[in-house]
């Protein structure tokens, strides 16, 4: 017969589990947050060199555009 814990080390474990849960959905939280804005930095919709075609997105710089390397793009002119 196996011996079951008593009732306080349960309850304790089960905290324990819900604490850690919670840290994990928090700090997943965060680091969408901080993903997402990042994100809105990129400034590649706004400029003049944009098509908008999924086949070459950007005229000068196409190997950097929509993505995190085109956020100090030294190309960018803004539409006018």
């Amino acid at each position: 017969m196996i011996p079951v814990p008593p009732a306080p080390l349960l309850s304790l474990c089960a905290w324990t589990l819900l604490i850690l849960a919670a840290w994990h959905l928090i700090t997943f939280i965060g680091h969408l947050a901080r993903q997402a804005h990042t994100l809105h930095q990129i400034p590649c919709s706004q400029c003049r060199f944009f098509t908008g075609s999924p086949y070459l997105k950007c005229s000068v710089q196409p190997s950097i555009a929509c993505s995190e390397a085109a956020i100090h793009c030294g190309d960018y002119r803004p539409q006018s």
